[in-house]
């Protein structure tokens, strides 16, 4: 059962995806996120901001770096699009990418791999509490764009419990034919998240705040 840890003050997300490239007219993971600020998100989360992001090593990040620095949300969700499977939480971001046919650092003399902070062993047990079968972790985040503002997050935000997700690449009529499937997918995802947020420190203050008031006779699951 989820806790309900959210009783005065709820974690705020923001999250982002990318534009369509390479010829389409669609990307899922725009279509997702658009879904979802439509849709609303699940209790005890509140959207601090969100970006559709260009497919282009040399603004991608520029975009989304300073929109994280001034919304300052609790979590942060990357998505991006990856050829069929399932949905898929990459547990790192490594330092490398594209670079013609070769591939090159990110950021010279930086980890060659980072972890997410996110805590993706609980959530995963509490998606298999929720019967929730749609999402698979994984291990590599590839070497293009995703991994790119996954590593560049990661490295400039390493207090920010950050996830990506992939998402399988859909035409713009299958994603509306199996749209609320999505949803119910992703407001257990986010559910699961909010009661693992991570390791940040004023959402681990905040939900011992909250579990420890004398006042408060909410029930805790729910």
């Amino acid at each position: 059962m989820l806790r309900q840890v959210f009783h005065d003050k709820s974690l705020t997300l923001f999250i982002a995806a990318f534009e369509p490239f390479g010829g389409r007219d669609c990307n899922t993971s725009a279509d997702l996120l658009h879904a979802l600020k439509s849709s609303g998100l699940p209790p005890g989360i509140q959207l601090a901001g969100d970006a559709v992001l260009p497919v282009d090593f040399a603004t991608a990040w520029k975009r989304l770096g300073p929109e994280i620095r001034q919304t300052k949300p609790d979590l942060l969700l990357l998505m991006g699009e990856k050829k069929g499977g399932y949905l898929t939480l990459e547990r790192f971001a490594h330092n490398k990418r594209r670079d013609g046919n070769s591939q090159t650092e990110i950021l010279s003399g930086k980890p060659k791999r980072l972890n997410t902070r996110a805590k993706l062993d609980q959530i995963f047990e509490m998606l298999r509490q929720l019967g929730q079968n749609r999402f698979r972790p994984g291990k590599y985040a590839g070497d293009y764009l995703c991994n790119y503002i996954y590593f560049m997050a990661l490295m400039s935000e390493p207090e920010l419990p950050a996830l990506f997700l992939h998402v399988p690449a859909r035409t713009a009529n299958q994603f509306s034919a199996t749209k609320n499937a999505w949803l119910n997918a992703m407001h257990d995802l986010l559910s699961a998240w909010a009661a693992y947020p991570g390791s940040i420190g004023d959402v681990r203050d905040r939900i011992k705040a909250i579990d420890g008031a004398a006042t408060n006779d909410m029930p805790r699951e729910n």
